[in-house]
């Protein structure tokens, strides 16, 4: 027997794991009248057997002892899968026993007896006995520990069998019940379905879905868009999104995640992307006042695929629209429509059609093949003229988007600068009231235009450049000329190195680009002196008759000031009055020439400043 110098206190029963091994070491003790018993149990390989029971005079060793086929008592018996005996260690060499002899002699242990656990010609193992007296074990104790390896070799077997069919039973009881837990799962989830399908069919919204899937959860859903705005919500949104915003800000991460509760914020939180073809569409969060279980990752997977179904049909709906839209203000540039049936168009797509109007055209650099758009880049296209559309739409203003080729398109309504549009639809409105309510829309336009501008950059960097927004022209279902403006506008330096051109801010050069009427020349006026108009009007001055006895004689001051019989320095004053209020630099060539021309309009239009345009 394999030993330790280091033999703990002797005479007591060591349980086993076992009871059945315990059991059988107990009685092979009190049979074969040894010191120490033990039962040794062979591994999957049948090479090896290992302690698995032993009762008696212990030590460590003997809790441990692990033994080779054919190696000392034990190893024979495994070996020859018969009973062996030895009297005495030190004398008998029918066995190998070299590597055992010190911790033998150590511990007293002189003569060994062991039969084979076999069960219908199966070796199980082997049960051994110790004894410290030389020629202990004689043939009736050889033969009660044969009988007793018998039965307990029975026993083994039964007892293991016993063993693999509580497994199998508890197995069985593990798979039954998470089965079940599944089945509940799968229920949870058709349930909800079941629910969603028909809110789906009849065209409900976000929040009527999300109020469904929170009724599920007990808690809050709010669905985001990619820049985590609030698409729909059921429960409070601010808590949420500062939740969600703090988590993509620090991890950058795009995929679905819990998120567990933070500071501030005590629930737990479901992250989903909801996606179609590919393309992120959303962003869903389910807070919860639990840890997240299986049933409630199904009703995260339940509510993403409705809120899928619902954007991909709303984007559908949306791009059929802009695509109808974007057709018909094509078909106006390009002048291929007359006026009734564009009004009948206008009206079947529920698009109203200004009485005034300026075109924005906004290049943009995508070009394909040989300088054609290919597929891509259309969408692109397409999906710039929706943002273009939208971004001016949340501006307040009234507009109709297309493309013509690579170029964004806008057709938007003048009433954005109107203090009162009913001043532009009123049939009997006077022609100077037009022309001042078209010259007041300029900034305003101009505002409008850079916004589309700055976001259309945001959306595709590097992609968009600059506007040229034409004059303000009268509804007509041929807009080429309107267009031709835009694009002769975008031909020209913007005013202080802006993004956006407008026609009205070519000057001389708009006369000679297009040919005008009389509204033109009054536009041109207000455009240049509106202001100077409208304060020699209100004060009873006279600036605007300064102005022009200025410029007849040749800039000077003192023959403007004998001319009009005041002195040179109230000339210089009232001069200086007409710069504050027009915005206009005299001593430049430009600015001082566009006020001559302002003034000879006037003029030949047999206008002065008190009954001027208004």
């Amino acid at each position: 027997m394999a030993g330790t110098s280091a033999t703990l206190a002797g005479r007591v029963t060591v349980p086993a794991g076992d009871p059945v091994l315990t059991a059988l070491a107990n009685a092979a003790l009190g049979i074969a009248g040894a010191d120490t018993t033990g039962v040794l149990l062979l591994d999957e390989a049948g090479e090896t057997a290992r302690m698995g029971a032993w009762a008696g005079d212990w030590t460590v060793h003997s809790a441990n002892l692990t033994v080779r086929r054919g190696r000392g008592l034990a190893g024979r018996i495994l070996e020859t899968r018969r009973p062996w005996k030895v009297d005495d260690y030190a004398c008998d060499r029918s066995i190998k026993a070299e590597e055992f002899m010190p911790v033998l002699v150590e511990e007293h242990t002189v003569a060994g007896l062991g039969a084979p656990l076999l069960v219908d010609d199966v070796l199980v193992g082997v049960v051994m006995a110790w004894s410290k007296r030389r020629g202990a074990f004689d043939v009736e104790a050889t033969r009660a520990l044969v009988n007793l390896a018998d039965l307990a070799a029975l026993a083994i077997v039964r007892g293991r069998a016993a063993d693999a069919v509580r497994r199998d039973l508890a197995e069985a009881d593990r798979r039954a019940a998470e089965l079940a837990d599944r089945t509940a799962v799968h229920a949870r989830g058709e349930q909800l379905r079941g629910e969603l399908v028909p809110l789906l069919l009849a065209g409900r919204g976000l929040a009527e879905l999300l109020g469904t899937v929170c009724a599920h959860t007990g808690g809050d859903a709010v669905l985001f868009d990619s820049r985590l705005d609030e698409l729909g919500a059921c429960g409070a949104v601010g808590p949420v999104r500062d939740r969600v915003v703090a988590h993509v800000r620090r991890s950058r991460s795009e995929s679905d995640t819990t998120l567990p509760p933070a500071p501030g914020f005590p629930r737990w939180t479901l992250l989903r992307s909801v996606d179609a073809d590919g393309v992120r569409l959303a962003r869903l969060a389910l807070c919860l006042p639990r840890v997240p279980d299986a049933g409630d990752r199904v009703t995260a997977t339940e509510a993403v695929a409705a809120c899928a179904i619902h954007l991909t049909r709303e984007r559908a709906v949306l791009d059929a629209r802009s695509r109808v839209h974007a057709d018909f203000v094509g078909q106006l540039l390009d002048g291929l429509v007359d006026e009734a049936v564009a009004v009948v168009r206008a009206r079947q797509l529920d698009c109203p059609l200004p009485a005034r109007l300026r075109v924005v055209a906004i290049p943009v650099r995508l070009a394909g093949d040989d300088g054609g758009l290919v597929d891509e880049e259309a969408r692109r296209l397409d999906q710039l003229v929706d943002v273009a559309e939208r971004l001016a739409r949340g501006a307040g203003a009234g507009v109709l988007a297309g493309r013509r080729g690579a170029t964004v398109a806008l057709v938007v309504d003048s009433a954005v600068g109107s203090a009162d549009g009913a001043a532009d639809e009123a049939a009997d409105a006077a022609a100077d009231d037009v022309a001042d309510d078209a010259a007041d829309d300029s900034e305003a336009v101009r505002a409008l235009a850079e916004h589309v501008v700055r976001g259309l950059r945001r959306h595709a960097p590097g992609a968009v450049g600059r506007a040229g927004v034409s004059a303000c022209v009268e509804w007509s279902a041929d807009l080429r000329g309107a267009y031709r403006q835009a694009e002769q506008a975008l031909a020209a330096e913007a005013p202080g190195g802006g993004p956006v051109v407008l026609f009205d801010d070519l000057g001389l050069l708009r006369f000679l680009l297009a040919p005008c009427d009389r509204a033109d020349q009054q536009r041109f006026v207000r455009t240049v002196l509106g202001a100077v108009l409208d304060y020699d009007r209100e004060h009873h001055t006279d600036l605007v008759a300064t102005l022009g006895t200025y410029l007849d004689e040749g800039g000077s001051l003192t023959r403007t000031a004998t001319s009009l019989y005041v002195h040179p320095k109230t000339v210089r004053y009232r001069l200086r009055r007409v710069e504050e209020l027009a915005h206009r630099d005299l001593s430049g060539q430009r600015d001082r020439f566009d006020a001559q021309l302002a003034i000879a309009v006037l003029r030949a239009l047999e206008l002065d400043a008190g009954d001027g345009p208004a």
